[in-house]
């Protein structure tokens, strides 16, 4: 019996799959977990019933007409677990019909590992027999509770959902940011409190769960002007319609399938220029039961304003110190040529040759001519200080990156 140990060890996952598969063809999905891990917790205990089994019974399990079920280790799990769902209100044929699938489950993996005949019956007979055992557990716990205490028992789990609905309905509502819920159709299946203040900033907490009908004419009128007059028309109605710069984020969404998609979106929003960032994600629902989608608003216009101002307070900084540069650059050459040429034209007559004066100008000139073929060669952006508290652009290291190598300065910066 090692080896069927060691097949059920090493097939969670499988078993978890394999279940999982056929509760959704069967339709028992529509009142069990959505959750993967409740799924793996489920097969995890069916196993460790069954290697408990493989530990304490020599033989296959028969089962004896004198036998004291509640004192068998394996009973005692199914009788355990007859008490937790009869709690929830599961009934007796509905928690048989799905165990009757997790015993096929065990089977089929059984038949996938390529026993020989006499292994492969052996092992099917003791699996089988651990799941009587379980489910003479389920029977001989539903049958011994009585009317009123069943009652009782049904009554303190209600109590305790409807608290726990109300701590997560809390939370919900309790979220900052704009979160709403909306199913294939598109339609608004829930939404926060914050979500319903993007239409009327006097919403209160709970508005939309508590809301109940007066059974008034419902006409289908998707328009936003008419939202912030009657916010119980919100579920229901197909959010694209709504808010139709959310088309888009919910259309490429679906399209690419991804688990979770992001974007942002500038859109006029009730007369106002806004930024929003959307984030739309699946929700964790193995079960398929609940096909909603997760919608993630934040507001990002201030943000982005503040973006704006930064990056223009950048480029006035950058066109600061360009001229600072250039004047630094530019001026000595002018103040050269400019002296240059008072000194010919106030002195004409003078004995000595020009020639010393026009080779300044000239000089002067060419370093201006460099200044021009720098600006032309920047690729970087490289300051230096110039003064005491300020800076400039430093136009070699600048224009470095497109000299040769021979003649390249090293970058200081």
């Amino acid at each position: 019996m090692q080896r069927l140990a060691q097949i059920i060890n090493d097939n969670e996952d499988w078993l978890m799959a394999r279940i999982l598969g056929y509760a959704k063809q069967h339709g028992y999905t529509v009142y069990t977990s959505t959750l993967l891990e409740a799924w793996r917790l489920s097969i995890s205990g069916l196993s460790e019933s069954i290697l408990n089994a493989l530990a304490h019974y020599p033989d296959i399990p028969e089962l004896l007409p004198d036998e004291d079920y509640t004192q068998d280790p394996v009973a005692k799990f199914g009788i355990n677990e007859a008490q937790r769902h009869r709690e929830r209100g599961v009934s007796l044929s509905m928690f048989l019909g799905l165990t009757k699938y997790y015993r096929q489950s065990y089977l089929d993996l059984l038949n996938h590992q390529g026993l020989g005949p006499t292994e492969a019956e052996r092992y099917g007979l003791f699996v089988n027999r651990v799941f009587d055992r379980i489910e003479i557990g389920f029977c001989t716990e539903w049958a011994g509770g009585e009317p009123e205490l069943t009652i009782q028992e049904l009554q303190v789990s209600n109590r305790l959902m409807t608290n726990e609905k109300n701590k997560y309905l809390t939370i919900f509502e309790s979220i900052p940011i704009p979160v709403i819920l909306i199913n294939v159709a598109n339609e608004i299946e829930g939404l926060n409190l914050a979500a319903t203040k993007l239409f009327d900033e006097m919403t209160v907490a709970g508005g939309q769960y508590y809301f109940r009908s007066d059974n008034e004419d419902s006409n289908n009128d998707h328009d936003p002007n008419r939202l912030k007059e009657d916010l119980r028309r919100l579920s229901g109605n197909d959010l694209t319609k709504l808010m139709p710069w959310l088309k888009e984020a919910v259309t490429r969404h679906r399209q690419e399938g991804a688990d979770k998609f992001y974007m942002e979106k500038e859109t006029d929003f009730f007369g106002e220029n806004k930024f929003f960032g959307i984030t739309i994600t699946k929700n964790l629902d193995v079960s398929e039961k609940f096909q909603e989608a997760i919608i993630i608003i934040e507001d990002l216009t201030l943000l982005k304003n503040e973006q704006k101002v930064l990056v223009e307070r950048e480029k006035l900084q950058a066109a600061l110190e360009t001229i600072g540069m250039l004047r630094h650059e530019i001026n000595q050459p002018l103040q050269i040529i400019m002296g240059m040429s008072e000194i010919l034209l106030f002195y004409p007559d003078n004995s000595d040759s020009p020639k010393d004066q026009l080779e300044e100008i000239s000089s002067a000139a060419k370093r201006l001519s460099n200044v021009i073929k720098k600006l032309d060669k920047i690729d970087q952006y490289k300051t230096k200080h110039y003064l005491s508290d300020s800076s400039i652009l430093d136009l070699d290291e600048s224009a470095g990156a497109n000299e040769s190598p021979a003649t390249a300065k090293p970058n200081l910066d």
